[in-house]
C-alpha cells in the first residue's frame, strides 16, 4: 500500500474515532462539551461580526454533524477512488453513528443521518469541483 493510502486510510479511521466517540459521550457530557464552544468560542465571533447571535446552541451542533461527514466524505471519496461508495459509506457510518446513540443514553435521530448524508454529500461534491477545475488546468 502506497504512503499516501496509508495517511488517508488512517485519516479516515481519526474522524470516524472523534465521529463515533462523541457519540458515546452521554447526552450532558454532550451537551456541556458544545455548550462550552459555543458559548467561549462562537458566540464571541457571532457578536464581534453581527452584534448578535444569528445561529443558536442547536443550529450549531446541527452544523458540526454536517462539518464533520463534509470532512469525511473528502478523505473517503480520495480513498475509495469512486463518489457513490464513498457515498455510500459516509451514509452506513451516520446510520452506525446513531445506532451508537441509542447505548450512551441519547435518543437517535433520523433528521441527523440526513444532515450526516447532506454533509457527506457537499464533500463529494467539493471532491468533484476540485478534480474538474484542477483536471482544466
Amino acid at each position: 500500500m502506497k504512503k499516501g493510502r496509508i495517511i488517508n486510510l488512517c485519516i479516515i479511521i481519526m474522524l470516524v474515532s472523534f465521529i463515533w466517540g462523541q457519540s458515546c459521550m452521554s447526552r450532558e457530557e454532550s451537551a456541556g462539551e458544545s455548550g462550552w464552544i459555543f458559548e467561549n468560542v462562537i458566540n464571541p465571533v457571532q457578536e464581534a461580526v453581527f452584534g448578535r447571535e444569528v445561529i443558536s446552541h442547536e443550529g450549531i451542533r446541527k452544523c458540526a454533524h454536517a462539518f464533520e461527514f463534509m470532512c469525511l466524505a473528502i478523505a473517503m471519496t480520495a480513498y475509495v477512488g469512486t463518489l457513490v461508495k464513498s457515498q455510500a459509506l459516509c451514509m452506513m457510518i451516520a446510520f452506525l453513528d446513531e445506532t451508537i446513540q441509542i447505548f450512551s443514553g441519547r435518543g437517535p435521530s433520523i433528521i441527523d443521518v440526513w444532515i450526516d448524508s447532506g454533509g457527506a454529500l457537499i464533500g463529494v461534491l467539493a471532491v468533484v469541483i476540485f478534480i474538474r477545475v484542477f483536471r482544466r488546468k
